[in-house]
């Protein structure tokens, strides 16, 4: 019948369409003609496909042999969509091999779960109800593989596809494999075809999503190594700071004693409330920081420096000797992200209350615990107990916390981030060689 036609047509094409700009959409260029663009492709996509389906299942009620090379129609389409998508959306062959190949699994993969649910009902396919939970089950289908999906696709490139040519091709080659095999298997057999058919279903269920599971994986390697290599930048450019910035806190504390000294020589010169205001300057300016390690010295004294120049009030009560086992940069980089972050936060309120960082730090049992305090506004949501950033560049901005994570697992700890009402909490675990003394006790608040 002409309807069934229409309608298994209908399907197959609505459901190779969704598969295909769920990945599409962020590989086309963000421009006046991106709309146009994926317009064009739904529609020239959706014809083709509808149009190869219909005529397919024309063919096999018309010619019963022609069964044998129905799967020839799959390549049909896969060169039909390979030469659509480079021409409408500007993209490269091996792009659009990958969107390709994500379609074709995604639609078989919920053709195949389809089926698996409808076996237990006993319901037709093409019995109103069979098509009706059809509908529902590919829309709802639809929405999770986009929802599970679409931070992966959100950073996809054209650039990382080319790096995995190898995965993609060879995707499309297992895809066509399995394709033919499983049509030898049944036209060929003689066996029960109930067992041919589940056999069928299966290994193309299973086919489909591990294609669909090292496709997505191309993006989630990709990530994970962009992630690394700004962290690694990031490391870098931090260690070069702290060498500039050591030598121009070592020069500007000489400067500053030297000051205090001349001040003293010109006192009986000044009157009290120039020579206040002038001693007040210098002492802006002066390391107050002493924790026996030089490293905090220089990246308290810094951030010091950061916050009275914001009105943040800052205090803090380390024991620098404890951070002997970190190496310079790796301590100058935690301190300064982890006071970075803090500062970034108390920036944004209006409340000079609570403008306030604290960092302390206790030995107790054996480890090292660094605490850090803060007031925020807003809400914060966790992902693998990191803070989501609310900048619109969140891959770059969310590494400053990771570099965190990643600096506490070098040196065999732990790091936790939790709120407290409006209070933004951090809290890192060190193991320490030899059991330390108690040190400082946490406040509870910040007071």
């Amino acid at each position: 019948m002409t309807w069934i036609r229409f309608y298994q047509a209908f399907i197959f094409a609505a459901t190779f369409l969704i598969g295909a700009l769920i990945p599409l959409f962020p590989l086309i260029k963000a421009d006046g003609k991106r709309t146009l663009k994926l317009v064009l492709f739904s529609l020239l996509t959706f014809a083709q496909i509808f149009l190869v389906e219909f005529l397919n299942l024309g063919l096999l009620a018309l010619w019963p042999g022609y069964a044998s090379f129905a799967y020839l129609r799959y390549l049909l389409e896969f060169m039909l969509e390979i030469f659509i998508i480079p021409l409408l959306c500007r993209l490269s062959f091996i792009s659009s091999l990958f969107v390709v190949n994500i379609a074709y699994c995604f639609q078989h993969v919920c053709q195949y779960l389809y089926q698996i649910v409808l076996l237990p009902t006993g319901l037709e396919m093409l019995s109103w109800q069979g098509i009706l939970i059809r509908v529902v089950f590919t829309i709802v289908y639809s929405l999770v593989f986009f929802a599970l999906s679409k931070k992966r696709f959100a950073n996809i490139e054209p650039a990382k596809i080319h790096e995995s040519l190898t995965l993609v091709v060879s995707s499309m080659l297992v895809i066509f494999a399995t394709i033919v095999l499983n049509s030898m298997v049944w036209i060929k057999t003689d066996a029960d075809q109930s067992l041919v058919q589940l056999y069928v279903l299966f290994s193309s269920l299973i086919v489909g999503i591990l294609i669909i599971a090292l496709n997505v994986n191309i993006l989630d390697k990709d990530i994970l190594y962009d992630e690394l290599s700004v962290t690694k930048k990031l490391f870098h450019a931090q260690s070069a700071h702290y060498r500039n910035e050591r030598q121009v806190i070592d020069a500007l504390n000489i400067k500053t004693h030297d000051l205090k000294h001349q001040l003293l020589a010109i006192r009986p010169k000044l009157a009290t409330s120039d020579y206040e205001e002038l001693t007040q300057l210098v002492d802006t300016y002066d390391s107050i920081f002493k924790t026996g390690n030089k490293t905090i010295d220089l990246v308290l004294t810094e951030k010091e420096i950061l916050c009275r120049n914001k009105n943040i009030r800052f205090t803090s009560l380390l024991d620098g000797k404890r951070f002997s086992f970190m190496h310079e940069s790796d301590l100058y980089s935690l301190l300064g992200n982890l006071l970075d972050n803090a500062i970034e936060a108390c920036e944004k309120l209006q409340d000079p209350e609570k403008r306030v960082v604290s960092l302390t730090s206790e030995t107790s049992r054996g480890f090292l615990c660094l605490h850090e305090e803060n007031y925020f506004e807003g809400s914060l949501q966790f992902e693998n107990g990191l803070p989501q950033t609310t900048k619109k560049d969140r891959f770059f901005h969310g590494i400053g916390t990771k570099s965190l994570a990643l600096l506490a697992q070098k040196y065999g700890g732990s790091m936790s981030m939790q709120t407290r009402g409006d209070i933004f909490v951090v809290d890192m675990l060190f193991p320490l060689a030899e059991e330390g003394e108690e040190g400082s006790a946490i406040p509870d608040d910040l007071g």
